[in-house]
């Protein structure tokens, strides 16, 4: 019994250090904190994003079962049971790749907002 007490609470501990990492990765993006070339290849890798996916799951319903559920239907969702994009970590489709971005006014979002906006639009 003791030992089932020590997996749930080190599971709980690394679910939530996983959680508070990507909460504050988020929180300093959307406050203008540009990602690094090194965050950028982290936050956007499937298999990083699906253990994150896992975690905040995890601390929300804390049953391992139903996290790996919502976690892989999460993974359905986002990748549109297309494994090619998943295999291959490339993120735009054909309808995206022919998006127009300029005419986006930039002027109302933040200094970090405003460098990625840029970079997508050099993208094109």
């Amino acid at each position: 019994m003791l030992s089932i007490l020590n997996y749930k609470d080190s599971i709980n501990k690394i679910t939530l250090f996983i959680s508070s990492l990507a909460s504050l990765a988020i929180t300093l993006s959307d406050i203008g904190v540009s990602y690094t070339n090194t965050e950028l290849k982290l936050y956007t890798n499937p298999i990083v994003q699906i253990i994150i996916a896992f975690s905040v799951s995890y601390n929300l319903v804390e049953n391992v079962y139903l996290s790996i559920l919502l976690s892989f239907l999460w993974f359905i969702i986002k990748y549109k049971s297309d494994f090619t994009t998943f295999k291959h970590k490339t993120y735009r489709n054909d309808e995206e790749s022919k998006t127009d971005y300029n005419d986006i006014d930039i002027s109302k979002y933040g200094k970090g907002c405003k460098k990625l906006i840029k970079k997508i639009i050099n993208r094109q």
